[in-house]
């Protein structure tokens, strides 16, 4: 997958960074909305996020006003690429 900058949709933008330590790495998600905010994803860190999944948040976002997290799941862990698939259906 991509590290920094990477696909738009809608005016949104998605970024990712991989933070490395000795026993394991975390990837962050977070989005760059059209004014330029950025707003972190309540997304795995342990995961990628594809493109599809990113095209995802940023649909519930234009019907709910705001982004999913794990209330929505009704889980005390962050969200996945199949809990979207789910929530989108």
């Amino acid at each position: 997958m991509f590290q920094g900058q990477g696909p738009s949709y809608l005016g949104f933008r998605l970024e990712q960074h991989e933070e490395r330590e000795d026993d394991n790495s975390k990837i962050w998600h977070d989005i760059i909305m059209p004014d330029g905010k950025m707003v972190s994803l309540d997304h795995s860190p342990y995961e990628w996020m594809t493109p599809h999944t990113f095209q995802q948040y940023v649909l519930f976002y234009k019907e709910h006003k705001r982004f999913p997290d794990r209330r929505d799941i009704d889980s005390n862990g962050p969200l996945h690429d199949e809990d979207l698939d789910r929530l989108m259906m």
